[in-house]
Formats: structure tokens, sequence, C-alpha cells
């Protein structure tokens, strides 16, 4: 399916910030993975509050889609850290409102349109521009592999 890995990365990120933003711990993840578990992109670290950069490496494998070896948690562990570096910033309410909005209007993307740029693009769009001007940087460090279809954060530093 076009889209499928795009989709299930962003999901995974998605769903990482709000139960991170829900407990209030960027590590809510930790108690419930025994020490030394590994997906096929190596041992499992989805602490939200590490600086994480989205890699050539995580775009190149979402680009070969959904099939065997595919893994959502490396670029959803990315965007998820994306969230909540912004949400450091801005507020937890206020980068979950404006990821509520970006989820409404991604339902109206057609599934062979969407890109790893997609959501974060349609996130940025959707925050006042105070805090996309306080989202926008963090957005483009830690998405800088797709950082070109971020549009919204064009000229920004």
């Amino acid at each position: 399916i076009a889209g499928c890995a795009p989709i299930k990365t962003m999901d995974e990120g998605i769903a990482d910030f709000f139960a991170a933003a829900a407990t209030g711990d960027p590590d809510f993840i930790a108690p419930s993975i025994p020490a030394g578990t590994r997906t096929v992109s190596g041992p499992i670290d989805r602490a939200l509050d590490e600086h994480r950069v989205l890699s050539g490496e995580i775009v190149a494998d979402n680009d070969h889609g959904c099939g065997t070896g595919f893994d959502p948690y490396a670029g959803g562990t990315v965007w998820a850290s994306a969230l909540w570096a912004i949400s450091d910033v801005i507020g937890r309410r206020a980068t979950a409102e404006a990821l509520m909005r970006a989820l409404d209007a991604f339902g109206e993307v057609p599934g062979s349109a969407v890109t790893l740029a997609t959501l974060p693009e349609l996130f940025a769009r959707r925050l006042d521009p105070d805090d996309a001007d306080e989202a926008c940087p963090i957005l483009l460090d830690r998405l800088e592999a797709i950082a070109d279809g971020i549009e919204a954060c064009a000229g920004e530093p």
C-alpha cells in the first residue's frame, strides 16, 4: 500500500507522544520493555527526552514500504521526540491541540500522497504563529532528512 510505512511510522510517534504527555513521563515505556529487547533496527530505546534526528537510513526504510524488516518505531520515536521537545517549549496542550488539528486534515490526504513529511507539514501549518516560530527550528533539526517537505517552516533558521 502506498503511504503504508509513513503512516505506521507517524502513528507510532503520535501514540508515544500522547502516552508520554498523559503520564508526564518521556520514558513511560521503559518499564514494559525487558532489558536487552531488540527490534530489527537494534536495541529498544524510546525515551522521548533524547535528542533524536531522522536519518537517511530511516527515510529509506520507509520508502521501501511495510515489508519484512520494516521498523516503524525507529522513525516514530524521532517524530515523538520532536513533538516532546516542541511541547517542552510551547506546552503539552498547545502541541496536542495542533497535532489533533493536523490529524483532522491528514484524513483528507490520499494514502498514495502520504510521505514522512506530510504530518509534520500539516502540524506546522496548524500551530499558532508564535508557537510555529518556536517549533519550526525543532522540526527542521529533528527531521532534517525530510526538512524540504516541511514547507510551512521554510525560511526558518
